[in-house]
């Protein structure tokens, strides 16, 4: 989860589009959750055995209702503190702080 919230806040903050190859089983995942739209048919890559589809986002209009939808993945005070510099030198020494 911390994981995902940071990718969220990340992407927030520095991207306007997302795109993903996903494996069928995980489509639902991203279509609902993420907001994410499917942009091509399965492919099956050399090397793969299950099938991939190209799926992406316009983070500008789908971020705001990524949180609405599932308020837990916005990222927490200190989870925040991750992404901003000044804050490193508390991270390094492992005191996280919520707030």
């Amino acid at each position: 989860m911390l994981l995902l919230r940071r990718q969220l806040a990340t992407a927030q903050k520095y991207a306007d589009y997302a795109l993903a190859a996903v494996r069928q089983n995980h489509l639902g995942f991203y279509r609902h959750i993420l907001k994410m739209t499917k942009f091509s048919e399965g492919k099956t890559y050399p090397g793969l055995t299950s099938t991939m589809f190209l799926l992406g986002c316009d983070y500008r209009e789908c971020i705001e209702k990524i949180y609405a939808s599932t308020p837990r993945l916005k990222a927490r005070g200190y989870e925040r503190m991750l992404m901003d510099e000044q804050y490193m030198d508390i991270w390094e020494h492992g005191l996280p702080v919520e707030y």
